[in-house]
């Protein structure tokens, strides 16, 4: 029913933004990635969303990208997995991230997500590996654990186990990476993300 709504930023929240379209209110819910791209208020932007219908409501998602649009789409397939959920995950790991995980069953990484325990995990990857698959390149999100390197995946999952956030995991793995040679080692690069500030 409705792809996307441009318009100006009214009210800014980290779980919700108000847009003025053609001087109507437009309530969106949005993840946390999202928030961190809206602009300040009274500029204008254009949000990709989805209507989800419910018999007590009527509600309305919104994403900075088609490709967000679209991995939301995909992650309330998944059985257990609520709109509320799928903006959990899309605010706390990057989209890319979240693919490579998927594809890598990287059930460590998935789990440590705030709402998302070990069987919802390993549900995830049951149920969307084959999607993640069967999406065409340009559908898939860039992220810095596609290298052909698993020491990426593996430094990520070491540093999780070591009481780092997900979202600080990565961000450390990523910040080094390009500064390593091309054979570098895993204990390399947790050594250097581990020191990264």
């Amino acid at each position: 029913m409705f792809e996307f709504l441009r318009g100006i930023v009214v009210e800014a929240a980290p779980t919700k933004v108000v847009l003025d379209v053609g001087n109507i209110g437009y309530g969106v819910h949005i993840s946390l990635r999202t928030y961190e791209k809206i602009p300040a208020l009274k500029e204008v932007i254009t949000l990709h969303v989805t209507l989800i219908v419910k018999e007590d409501e009527h509600a309305l998602y919104g994403f900075i990208s088609p490709q967000e649009k679209m991995l939301f789409q995909q992650l309330i397939t998944v059985s257990g997995i609520g709109p509320k959920t799928a903006l959990s995950i899309l605010g706390h790991i990057e989209m890319g991230d979240f693919q490579t995980a998927i594809m890598q069953a990287n059930v460590p990484l998935l789990s440590k997500v705030p709402g998302i325990g070990l069987k919802t995990a390993q549900r995830l990857i049951l149920e969307l590996k084959d999607k993640m698959h069967k999406m065409s390149k340009s559908d898939i999100i860039p992220s810095a654990l596609d290298a052909p390197s698993s020491h990426l995946n593996d430094a990520v999952s070491a540093l999780i186990h070591l009481g780092y956030h997900p979202a600080e995991a990565q961000k450390r793995v990523k910040k080094v990476i390009s500064t390593l040679p091309e054979n570098f080692s895993l204990s390399d690069l947790i050594s250097l993300a581990l020191s990264a500030s």
